[in-house]
Parts: C-alpha cells; structure tokens; sequence
C-alpha cells in the first residue's frame, strides 16, 4: 500500500493541520539531529498526528490539540509482551532520562508511553516553538527508549 499525496484539504480544520504539518515536515528537513534519528515525512497529514516508525517494537506518534495548546509526542508499542517488558524493566530510567513522568496505559492488543507537553501556538503564531519542543521531544523520548 503506498502513500497518497492529499493536496486539497476539504475542511477549514484539515487545511490548519495540512499547513502545521507541511511547515513541522520543512522544520524537520533542516534539523540534522532530527535526520539522523528519523526520515522526514514527504507528505503533509491532514489530521491532529503524525506516526513515525522506528521498527520494532515501538514507533513514535507526535500530535497537536490546537484548542488545549497541547503536544503529545509518545511511544507506540503494537505488541503488549514488548510494553509489559519496557515497563517493567525501564519505565524508571526511561523517565529518568526524560527528566519527567510519562503517561503509561495498556490496551488489549498494544501500549503507549506518552508525554504532554504545552506550547504556545494559536494560528500560525508560535508555530515554531511548537515545533521545537516536538522535535525536541521526539529526540529525547526515541533516544531514551534506547534501553539495551
């Protein structure tokens, strides 16, 4: 299955999203450290997230909440053996590296470790700031989970 290019959002919320996301995509273009760790998205997303596979056993989700001017940047575990391993054995250098708590929960078929964060943004204003502390935070939370 590949990846479709959208270029007309059909909603006033879409097109909010699409231009975040195409400047975060242009943002993360310019940052080395951001490459070296990820590949940059090609396509801007028309919802409030963008997923970042890693492999096994994890990938990264990063998300914005325009009304509650929050970020969510978080690990994404799609096997429950894997997250019942990372939390029982490093949940506390995890956050230990992080230098903050993380919202642990386990689902059925999967389990997230996710971090909120706030930033200030409101229609294109601050943007960049949002996007710092999400690279930022993706950074941190994908070299963190380098346990082993």
């Amino acid at each position: 299955m590949s990846i479709k290019k959208i270029n007309n959002p059909e909603t006033a919320i879409q097109e909010l999203y699409f231009k975040f996301w195409q400047g975060f995509n242009e943002a993360t273009g310019n940052r080395m450290d951001f490459k070296k760790r990820f590949k940059v998205h090609p396509y801007s997303s028309l919802r409030c997230y963008q997923d970042y596979c890693i492999g096994k056993p994890y990938h990264i989700v990063v998300a914005i909440n325009f009304d509650r001017q929050e970020i969510r940047v978080g690990a994404y575990f799609s096997d429950t053996n894997c997250y019942d391993d990372c939390f029982a054995k490093y949940r506390e250098t995890i956050e230990g590296k992080i230098g903050r708590s993380l919202r642990w929960k386990r689902f059925i078929t999967k389990g997230s470790a996710t971090l909120f964060t706030t930033a200030c943004f409101d229609n294109q204003h601050g943007w960049e700031n949002a996007y710092e502390v999400m690279i930022n935070n993706m950074i941190l939370i994908k070299d963190s989970f380098k346990t082993e």
